[in-house]
Parts: structure tokens; C-alpha cells; sequence
């Protein structure tokens, strides 16, 4: 299977052979002396925290996003971390742009080298947001629109004698597929309940799970509620 490196990717590219050799290693001692981390934003943190020289925090999350998305790729294809920086490396040579040079490629394929380890705390948070996102399908947004509907009498031409009060929950899972169904008052006062149950439910377990030291994930997902 060939490995081609899309347009969009090259800054990130740019960014790791770019990076002065002091940067570099400064990153490189820093993923090894990290424990488990579980999420591409506090990988970053960590790393800003670190106060990287001559590294800027935009400069920190292209290469973190990039070994993300490396280890990603070798999880998804079956393909060993060598071939993959193999590819990479034949792909952006054949590239026709002059500053693509042969030093550069091979900067690239010793920096991957270096990073893509199998001790990498990256390449087991990419285990971990597979055990997260392992589910037939997952709430990507929901919103609810609330509106009224006349109930009109004999006549049309007057005014409503009543309006019905309802409310449409649309939601939208990882297949991008919406689902909607109406609720009135009265469904949302269950679904409330439930609700305040499941939350109950996480900070008596999350409280069990601290005492014995044990730390639980949560996927994060940017919610829509209008």
C-alpha cells in the first residue's frame, strides 16, 4: 500500500525538519519522560509547559497532531511505523517543489524515527481514543427547536382557540445522520430525570475510581444546543 502525503499535511511536515536541532530534542525528551496522557490538547499543554525553545505553541500542536495522525494511520492500515515513513519520505520527494530537498526528506525520516517509537505516550493515546470511540454510533451534535401550533375551531378565518406546545430534539450521530422526535412537556421532565440519574451515576463511579487511583476518560465532543 502506498503511502501519499495529502497538500494539507506538508506544513506539519515543514514544521518537524525546520525545527532547530536544539527544539527537536527538547520535544523528543519531553514525550519520553511523559507518562500516560489522554488527550492531543493536554499533550500540547505539557509540551508548552515545558517552555520548548524557539518553539511556537502553533509549532508544538502541528507536530503533536502529526504523530497523532501518523500512529492513526498504522493502527487503521496495519502498516509498521518504518513503511509509513518510508512512504512519506518516497512521496514528498517526488513532490516537484525546490525546497523539498534531499536533506530535508531525510531530516524528516530521522526526526519520525526518533518520535515514532513504540514507548510513545502519542501512540498509546491513540489506543485509548479507539477504546473511547469503539461504538456503533456516537452523538456528534443535538439542538432542540421549540415551537407552537395553532388548534383552530370551527373556523379558520378566526383566531386559534389553543396552541400546542411541543419540542423537536434533532440529533446527530457519526454516521452524519440526524434523528429527530417531538417531546412535549412532559417528556422532557423524564428526560430530565434521566439525565440528572446519569449524572449522579458518573460522580458516585468517578469518586469510587479516584479512591482507588484509577483515572476515567470521556470523550470530548463539541456539542450544538441552540
Amino acid at each position: 500500500m502506498a503511502v501519499r502525503v495529502p497538500r494539507g499535511a506538508l506544513p506539519a511536515f515543514e514544521t518537524l525538519a525546520a525545527l532547530p536541532d536544539e527544539s527537536f530534542e527538547s520535544i523528543q525528551n519531553r514525550l519520553s519522560e511523559t507518562g500516560h496522557v489522554f488527550s492531543d490538547d493536554e499533550m500540547v499543554k505539557q509540551l508548552i509547559s515545558a517552555n520548548i525553545p524557539h518553539a511556537t505553541p502553533k509549532q508544538l500542536r502541528q507536530v503533536v497532531e502529526l504523530l497523532l495522525s501518523l500512529f492513526h494511520l498504522s493502527e487503521e492500515t496495519c502498516l509498521s511505523i518504518p513503511s509509513i515513513i518510508t512512504g512519506i519520505c518516497a512521496s514528498i520527494s517526488e513532490m516537484d517543489e525546490p525546497k523539498w530537498t534531499p536533506d530535508m526528506v531525510q531530516e524528516i525520516h530521522s526526526r519520525l524515527t526518533l518520535l515514532l517509537n513504540e514507548d510513545s505516550p502519542i501512540r498509546a493515546m491513540v489506543h485509548t481514543q479507539d477504546v473511547l470511540n469503539d461504538n456503533e454510533r456516537a452523538l456528534t451534535g443535538a439542538r432542540i427547536l421549540t415551537e407552537l401550533r395553532p388548534v383552530f375551531g370551527s373556523s379558520v378565518a378566526e383566531e386559534p382557540i389553543a396552541f400546542a406546545l411541543l419540542h423537536t430534539l434533532r440529533l446527530t450521530h457519526s454516521e452524519s445522520k440526524e434523528f429527530y422526535i417531538t417531546l412535549d412537556d412532559s417528556d422532557i421532565e423524564i428526560l430530565d430525570n434521566l439525565l440528572d440519574r446519569a449524572r449522579q451515576k458518573s460522580k458516585t463511579l468517578r469518586r469510587m475510581m479516584d479512591r482507588k487511583g484509577i483515572v476515567v476518560l470521556t470523550s470530548a465532543r463539541r456539542d450544538e444546543n441552540v
